[in-house]
């Protein structure tokens, strides 16, 4: 009993800390007009993973690492590209529905489907086939 009512006993005093009314608070900086709110973009390059049919957003999104960008469609294709010029580097058909984010660290590029994680060990040389 005298262990709860010494717990109760800092909880209250750990909130009543919490509610001071004299808290200087800083005005937020004045916004400043931009005289030329304009930013061009130009496509470089474009690519394609599979993935028609029905938009499931399914957020499979890229990973990029050593000037390439990888990717993967639902359909089950992952695909490795350079990040400068867009040549296909390497594509790999896992025959898996895929669901789940790309992600690349170290020499592993995986990505996640319902039934199971894929992963293979990326190419390191420009070159390089497909990983196996």
């Amino acid at each position: 009993m005298k262990k709860t009512s010494l717990l109760a006993l800092a909880a209250l005093l750990a909130l009543a800390a919490c509610d001071s009314k004299e808290k200087k608070v800083e005005k937020p900086a004045e916004l400043t007009d931009i005289d030329n709110p304009t930013v061009h973009v130009q496509k470089l390059w474009g690519a394609s993973v599979g993935g028609g049919g029905k938009k499931l957003r399914l957020g499979l999104g890229l990973a990029s690492a050593d000037n390439r960008l990888f990717a993967a469609g639902r359909d089950g294709d992952v695909a490795a590209f350079d990040l400068k010029t867009g040549k296909q580097l390497w594509r790999v058909e896992t025959k898996l529905a895929l669901a789940g984010g790309t992600g690349v660290g170290g020499d592993i590029v995986a990505v996640g489907s319902m039934a199971r994680w894929w992963r293979s060990r990326r190419p390191t040389a420009p070159s390089a086939g497909a990983p196996t």
